[in-house]
């Protein structure tokens, strides 16, 4: 499914369209998720070791939150995915912590057929959760790239993308009105992606509430 990049004014100001972010429907439910996101390079640290893999992925992770409309079946969409994997690590776990006990329990050297049968299925599960985790995170909507300004997210209905777009060109700021009142040229998204040469003379937080608003609903 395609993707699409959200300023950080769209994700936190309740201005997206009503679009589910999944099938495309009209959506009735905003939901709240926080998602976090580094440079698939910080991998290449684990060469040097986990522990400062894990201390420079901590710091240099970036974080941002979308209020993402749904329709009322997939309001749980990620909800469900969590639980699912939640819920299968925790089935492997117990088994490898069953498979651990049994095996401490047995005399050395008079381990039976059990003990075997236990470490291949806790081999098993533990390959088919990882599978799973992974198919799961691919199928779902996704981040795959947060900027101090924007983030952009896979997954995402094409019709959602449209009308988010058709939004964009009706709010587009051409005329002259906005100029006359802020003398200069304010948008909620589109100056987020100009070149700094083409970027207005003055900038403007993101929560000025002074800043003009897209329309919430249409």
């Amino acid at each position: 499914m395609p993707s699409v990049t959200l300023s950080k004014f769209e994700c936190t100001r309740g201005v997206l369209p009503r679009i589910c972010m999944w099938c495309g429907e009209p959506a009735d439910e905003i939901k709240t998720k926080s998602f976090g996101w580094f440079h698939p390079l910080i991998y290449l640290t684990l060469f040097i070791g986990f522990l400062p893999f894990v201390i420079i992925a901590l710091v240099l992770t970036k974080r941002m939150t979308v209020d993402a409309p749904f329709c009322h079946e997939h309001r749980g969409h990620w909800a469900r995915r969590n639980l699912l994997v939640s819920g299968t690590l925790m089935m492997v776990l117990a088994l490898g912590i069953g498979s651990i006990v049994y095996m401490s329990s047995q005399p050395v050297g008079q381990r039976d057929e059990i003990t075997a049968f236990f470490c291949v299925a806790a081999a098993v599960l533990l390959f088919a959760w990882l599978v799973l985790s992974m198919y799961v995170s691919l199928t779902a909507i996704r981040v795959t790239e947060i900027t101090d300004r924007t983030m952009t997210l896979a997954g995402v209905n094409e019709q959602f993308i449209a009308a988010l777009q058709e939004d964009r060109d009706r709010d587009r700021d051409d005329g002259r009105d906005r100029r006359r009142r802020y003398d200069d040229v304010r948008d909620d998204f589109d100056d987020e992606f100009e070149p700094p040469d083409r970027r207005p003379r003055r900038r403007y937080d993101d929560w000025d509430d002074d800043r003009p608003r897209r329309r919430r609903d249409e």
